[in-house]
């Protein structure tokens, strides 16, 4: 549906009526379906249908088949009424059983003069009778959020725990409907890992670096070697991966990337078959102006923010590599335990987490709190205090509260010394600060 009408609405409606009575005819309990076709039949709704039954919808559980079913009737009902068209190109008044209402679109051409008059009379009556009439009138939209956004945030404050060291534990928020087409990715994975192993062989440089970052991820105890009685399961992806230089780069000069768009032999990839998440996060513009309201800048980063995260057990055979020391050893398997750089899902789950941090950590530490809310933008944050003594009471308070959650923070700068305990000026998008 482009626009919203009653015959586009209506033809969206019967059509899934139809099918989903071929399905009953062939044997399909659809009873198990109901999130899966609720979020199907979303994806076939005009925008300012969608927004309505968001509106209408406003409870935090995950939407139900039938609920939207009869939404859809009843706004069907509103619509089904007189039309009159006033040009080709103009706008359908249409008297629905609400009263008339007007719909379509407006000619870019047509040019609209406004006039407003405003008059107030300052009487404590009048001004009770509009604060009640604006409570009214006023629109009330509780979610911006689409059903699969709701469907993640639903299922991640279900589901998500944290270990016995304060580490959080996610799963990986998958599209059930199809999980059931991702198919074998050994093959093209072997390949790729043949590819790479010839790459590094020509760069010995480069191959120290990867063989470097390969063993602390081994050491750090973020991938383990997959026994062979394992490596048979169903349900199992291979990573792709390769390695990436970042002379730039102050900590990690190499940074080996996950390739989990890589399709299958079914054409499926394992991020066709995760959901992405909303932002939870602030524009980077408006946290870079809310630093700049301070006196003293004061900048950070969380140290490997996404390996801190670990995955459940039973999702981790998705996040499988594969590997060898040198080309005279066989290939082995190893499997991700923690949230991996290259999944669709992994900047939800590690901003989500972030978030999750603050609210449980919120009553100990509130100014901190609010920073991490308001002040960081993936790992990276950026903030700004009025005087030293709140500057180094802040960097306390928010070093306490994210290390509660394994999050170490690194890369400290300010542009006051004593905020810091000796660090230089600094500059941030050519704007000293000094």
């Amino acid at each position: 549906m482009k626009w919203e009408s009653f015959d586009a609405l209506n033809t969206v409606l019967m059509t899934f009526k139809v099918n989903l009575q071929q399905l009953e005819k062939l044997g399909e309990n659809t009873e198990n379906w109901i999130t899966i076709l609720a979020f199907m039949l979303s994806q076939k709704l005009d925008t300012a249908t969608l927004r309505q039954w968001e509106t209408h919808h406003s409870s935090k559980n995950i939407p139900q088949c039938d609920a939207m079913t009869d939404f859809l009737e009843k706004h069907c009902a509103i619509l089904h009424s007189t039309s009159l068209k006033l040009s080709d190109s103009g706008p359908i008044l249409r008297n629905t059983e609400l009263g008339w209402i007007v719909a379509g679109e407006i000619p870019d051409s047509l040019v609209i003069t406004l006039s407003a008059v405003t008059a107030s009379v300052s009487t404590e009556e009048i001004h009770e009778q509009l604060a009640r009439f604006w409570n009214l009138e006023s629109c009330r939209t509780k979610s911006c959020l689409s059903v699969e956004e709701s469907t993640c945030e639903l299922i991640f404050e279900q589901t998500t725990t944290r270990d016995a060291d304060g580490k959080f534990r996610v799963v990986l928020l998958k599209k059930q409907f199809m999980m059931k087409h991702l198919g074998k990715s050994k093959e093209i994975a072997t390949k790729r890992c043949m590819a790479l192993e010839s790459r590094l062989t020509a760069y010995p440089e480069m191959k120290a670096l990867y063989t470097k970052f390969i063993h602390g991820y081994s050491m750090m105890g973020h991938m383990r070697e997959v026994r062979k009685e394992e490596e048979e399961l169903i349900n199992s992806y291979y990573l792709p991966h390769h390695a990436v230089i970042k002379p730039d780069s102050t900590t990690t000069n190499l940074r080996v990337v996950f390739d989990a768009s890589c399709a299958t032999d079914s054409g499926v990839s394992l991020n066709d078959t995760l959901m992405v998440g909303p932002v939870v996060q602030d524009d980077s513009l408006l946290i870079l102006l809310h630093s700049r309201l301070q006196k003293y800048a004061i900048v950070n980063d969380i140290e490997k923010m996404y390996r801190m995260i670990n995955v459940v057990e039973q999702d981790r055979p998705l996040q499988r590599i594969l590997r060898r020391e040198s080309v005279d050893q066989p290939i082995r398997t190893y499997q991700l335990s923690t949230v991996t750089y290259g999944t669709s899902l992994a900047p939800y789950l590690a901003t989500q987490s972030l978030k999750k941090c603050v609210d449980e950590g919120e009553q100990a530490y509130p100014a901190a709190a609010q920073v991490v809310k308001r002040n960081f933008y993936v790992d990276d944050m950026l903030t700004g205090a009025k005087s030293v003594k709140e500057g180094q009471s802040l960097c306390s308070d928010v070093s306490s509260l994210l290390s509660s959650a394994g999050f170490n923070l690194r890369k400290w700068h300010s542009n006051q010394p004593a905020i810091l305990k000796g660090e230089d000026p600094w500059t941030i998008l050519g704007a000293s600060y000094g």
